[in-house]
C-alpha cells in the first residue's frame, strides 16, 4: 500500500479536511486509517472554537472555495501546510488558493495512490515545519514560564520582553521601560556581571546580567536570578537556557544521522539537607566541588551546565553512551570518596538518556520530571538509558545502612541521634569513634543514653544520609557516655514524620469508649492533640474502622478543684492492631472547647514534667 511507506510520519499528523461528504470521502477515509487524528468540516459550518491541525485540506468546487465565509474559516486555522483541490483547475483556483496560502493545489483526490503521491511531493517540507513549530513552541513554553528574564531593545526602544520582566517590572506596556532608569542601566551591560536590580516594589533582587547581540541593530539582555549560594558562582556554569540551546544544536547534528545524543542528568539529593544544616556556601563549595572533578572526568569539550539549583545537565559528544556510563560510575566513585566540605558530603542520583529518539520538547520534558521527582516509567520506555544512584544494588539493606555510616566515620561526620521518652523527643548529636565487626561505637550524651536505654532502640539522623537509620542497642555506658549499636536497617519514610507530640500519663488512665449500642473499656497509651491510642483487653465488640465513637475520660487539671476535668469526645476510629495480649486502638479526635482547651493544657503541663524527669534522672547518673 503506497500510504503505508509514509505512515510513519503521517501518524504523528492531525489531518482537518473542508469540504462536503460526497467529493472528501477518498481523503477522509485515508485520514482515518494513516493520521493521528483526522476531523472533517462543512463549508457551511461556522465555529467560534479555535482550531488547529497539522495538515489541512480544503476539497471543494470554486463557489465554494470562493465564498468569503470559506476564507475566514480557513484563515482561523493554525496549520502547517494547506492543500487545496477542486473539480477543475483554472486561474480562477489557483487566484483562491492565494488567499487560502495553499501550498499545493490539484484535482480531487480519487484514490489512496494519488494521496500518497500528493503527500509524497510536500511531506519534506511538512516534516522541516513540524520540527521548527516544536522548537519554536518550546522556546516560548521556556520563556514564558522561567525565572528568567529577557528583554531585547534596539536603540533606545525595547521591541520584546517576556512575562517575567513585565512583571518583575510592573509593566502594563512595554514603552513604558524605554525611558526609565532601570533601560539604561541595562543598556550600559557588555559582560556577564553579577548586578542588584530594583522591581517595581522596590525590591532588591540579586541577578546575573549578560548581553548577547541579535543582530547589527538589536540587543538580549539576559537576566538570571540567583540566589546567595550561586552569587560567588559566577559564569562557573551554564545555565538552563543555554544547555537548551547546545541540545537544540546536538538535534540538528546527530538526530538526521540516527546517532546517539547522550545527556547527563545528575541531581544532588540531599541539597535542602546540606543548607538547611550547613548554609548555602557551604553548598556552593559543594557544586564548585562536583563541577571541577565532572570537568576531569569527561572530555575537555564537556558542556556542564546547571539546569537547576540541585541537577547537573552534561552533553559530551566525544564519548559513547557506554563510555559515559563508566565515567559517571567513575564520578558517582570520586564524588563519594573525596569531595566533602566542612563534614557536608553530597548524594548523587544519576541517568545517562540517549535522547535522539525524541524530539526536542520531550527530552526538556525528561529532564524536568527528573528535576522534579516526576519521572514515571512512560518517559524511559523504548529509551537506551543507565541509572547509577547513591544505592548500591549489590548491598542488601542492611549493608547498605552499615555502608553509609562507615562512610560518615571516615569524614568525620556528626549525626543526630532520635529517642522518644513516652512520647517527648530526645534529639541530640552524636560521633562514631569506632566501626568493627558490625557494630557501630558512638560517643553520646547521657540524655540520649538514658532515652534509648529505655526504648531499646535508635534512630541514626544525617546530612549524608540518604534515609534514616534504624538499629538496636547493644551496650549503653551513661556514665562513659558511649553507644555500642548493631543491626542497622534504613527507613523509608523519616522518623520525623511524627507531626504531633504523642504524651504517655504517669499513671494509668481509664476510658469509656461509646460505640452504636456497645460500652467498651479501655485504657490510654497515649495522647496527642489529634489522636488517642488505646489498649483494649478484649477484641470482641471493637468497633469497625471509621466508626464513630464517644470517648469519656478524666484528665489532671489544675483550674479544677478536684484535681481533674471530665472529657467527652468523639471521634473516628483510625486504626487498629492485635498485640500479643491485648488490641491497640487509635481515635482521630473531633475536639470542641472547653475540651480543646482542656487537653492543650495537659499535654503542655505533662511535656515539662516530663523534661524535669528525665532531668533529674540524668543528673544521678
Amino acid at each position: 500500500m503506497p500510504m503505508e511507506k509514509i505512515s510513519k510520519y503521517t501518524k504523528f499528523f492531525d489531518l482537518l479536511v473542508i469540504g462536503d461528504e460526497e467529493n472528501s470521502s477518498v481523503v477522509c477515509k485515508v485520514g482515518l486509517d494513516y493520521f493521528r487524528t483526522m476531523r472533517r468540516i462543512n463549508f457551511s459550518e461556522i465555529t467560534s472554537k479555535a482550531l488547529s491541525c497539522h495538515i489541512l485540506i480544503v476539497n471543494g468546487s470554486l463557489e465554494n472555495i470562493s465564498l468569503p465565509s470559506s476564507r475566514t474559516l480557513s484563515g482561523q486555522i493554525q496549520r502547517l501546510e494547506t492543500f487545496l483541490l477542486s473539480d477543475n483547475l483554472n486561474i480562477s483556483v489557483y487566484k483562491e488558493a492565494l488567499g487560502y496560502r495553499a501550498g499545493h493545489v490539484g484535482q480531487y483526490i480519487t484514490s489512496e495512490q494519488e494521496f500518497a503521491t500528493m503527500m509524497l511531493s510536500t511531506l519534506p517540507s511538512i516534516i522541516k515545519k513540524h520540527n521548527e513549530s516544536l522548537v519554536v513552541l518550546n522556546y516560548k513554553q521556556v520563556v514564558d514560564n522561567t525565572a528568567h528574564m529577557y528583554w531585547i531593545y534596539r536603540g533606545n526602544k525595547g521591541t520584546f520582553a517576556n512575562d517575567a520582566f513585565k512583571k518583575f517590572y510592573g509593566l502594563s506596556a512595554l514603552n513604558a521601560f524605554d525611558t526609565t532608569d532601570s533601560a539604561h542601566f541595562l543598556k550600559q551591560v557588555t559582560t556577564p556581571e553579577i548586578r542588584e536590580l530594583i522591581n517595581h516594589k522596590k525590591v532588591t533582587e540579586s541577578f546575573l546580567v549578560d548581553a548577547h547581540k541579535i543582530n547589527d541593530s538589536e540587543m538580549l539582555v539576559e537576566m538570571s536570578p540567583i540566589g546567595g549560594a550561586f552569587k560567588k558562582a559566577d559564569k562557573l556554569f551554564l545555565n538552563r537556557i543555554n544547555f537548551i540551546e547546545i541540545l537544540k544544536d546536538a538535534f540538528v547534528v546527530h538526530k538526521s544521522e540516527s546517532e546517539p545524543i547522550p545527556v547527563i542528568i545528575m541531581m544532588i539529593e540531599n541539597e535542602e539537607k546540606i543548607i538547611e544544616e550547613f548554609g548555602e556556601d557551604v553548598y556552593n563549595e559543594l557544586c564548585k566541588e562536583i563541577f571541577e572533578m565532572a570537568k576531569k572526568q569527561f572530555n575537555a569539550m564537556a558542556n556542564i551546565a546547571l539546569w537547576h539549583k540541585d541537577v547537573f545537565t552534561i552533553i559530551d559528544e566525544g564519548n559513547s553512551l557506554d563510555e559515559l556510563k563508566e565515567g559517571l560510575e567513575r564520578l558517582h566513585e570520586n564524588v563519594a570518596a573525596q569531595v566533602s566540605v566542612n563534614g557536608a558530603t553530597p548524594i548523587l542520583d544519576s541517568f545517562v538518556i540517549d535522547m535522539s529518539r525524541l524530539e526536542l520538547n520531550k527530552a526538556i520534558n525528561i529532564i524536568d520530571h527528573i528535576n522534579q521527582r516526576e519521572l514515571i516509567v512512560s518517559d524511559l520506555s523504548h529509551l537506551v538509558y543507565h541509572e547509577v544512584t547513591f544505592d548500591d544494588k549489590s548491598l542488601d539493606s542492611k549493608d547498605q545502612a552499615l555502608h553509609y555510616l562507615e562512610k560518615l566515620f571516615l569524614s568525620k561526620s556528626q549525626v543526630k541521634l532520635l529517642n522518644f521518652y513516652k512520647g517527648i523527643r530526645i534529639n541530640t548529636i552524636g560521633q562514631i569513634i569506632k566501626i568493627a565487626d558490625g557494630l557501630v561505637y558512638m560517643a553520646i550524651e547521657k540524655i540520649q543514653g538514658y532515652a534509648m536505654q529505655v526504648e531499646k532502640s535508635i534512630v541514626i539522623q544525617g546530612t549524608n544520609l540518604p534515609f534514616d537509620i534504624a538499629g538496636e542497642i547493644k551496650i549503653v555506658d551513661i556514665g562513659r557516655k558511649i553507644a555500642v549499636f548493631r543491626n542497622f536497617l534504613p527507613l523509608k519514610a523519616s522518623a520525623n514524620s511524627r507531626q504531633h507530640i504523642r504524651i504517655q500519663s504517669d499513671h494509668r488512665m481509664h476510658l469509656t469508649m461509646n460505640a452504636l449500642k456497645s460500652v467498651i473499656s479501655a485504657s490510654i497509651l497515649d495522647i496527642s492533640i489529634k489522636s488517642i491510642a488505646c489498649r483494649v483487653n478484649n477484641i470482641k465488640g471493637v468497633p469497625d474502622l471509621g466508626t464513630l465513637v464517644t470517648l469519656h475520660f478524666h484528665l489532671p487539671s489544675k483550674r479544677s478543684e478536684s484535681g481533674a476535668v471530665s472529657m467527652i469526645v468523639t471521634g473516628h476510629i483510625e486504626f487498629i492492631k492485635e498485640m500479643e495480649d491485648y488490641t491497640k486502638v487509635v481515635v482521630l479526635l473531633d475536639l470542641e472547647e472547653p475540651y480543646e482547651s482542656f487537653l492543650i493544657e495537659y499535654l503542655y503541663a505533662r511535656q515539662q514534667a516530663l523534661v524535669s524527669e528525665i532531668k533529674s534522672i540524668v543528673s544521678k547518673l
